[in-house]
C-alpha cells in the first residue's frame, strides 16, 4: 500500500498493488460528488486497475471505470475484492 505523485503535482491517495490487478483509491469528506474526484484516475495508466472514489455520499458506478463508494460502505465490502456488482 502506498501513494502516488507525479512530478506534475497529480496524487492517488492510495495505490494497492495485488501484483495481478491495482486499486487506484481517492478519498474524499464531501457527500455530493464531483467529477473532478475521478481526474487524476482518468489520466494516469498503471495497467489492469480498479478505480475507485471513497467519500460520505451514494455507492454509485460514476463511469465505466470508476466506482464511487460510500465509506462505510467501503469499509464492509470484502477486502480485494475489486469492483462493485
Amino acid at each position: 500500500m502506498f501513494f502516488y505523485r507525479t512530478n506534475h503535482g497529480d496524487e492517488i491517495d492510495v495505490v494497492l498493488d495485488y501484483g495481478i490487478k491495482t486499486d487506484l483509491i481517492e478519498i474524499k469528506a464531501s457527500e455530493t460528488y464531483r467529477p473532478a474526484f475521478h481526474k487524476t484516475l482518468d489520466k494516469l495508466d498503471f495497467g489492469k486497475v480498479v478505480k475507485q472514489v471513497i467519500y460520505q455520499g451514494k455507492t454509485t458506478r460514476v463511469l465505466n471505470d470508476i466506482f464511487a463508494w460510500n465509506y462505510s460502505e467501503f469499509l464492509t465490502k470484502p477486502f480485494c475484492s475489486g469492483i462493485m456488482d
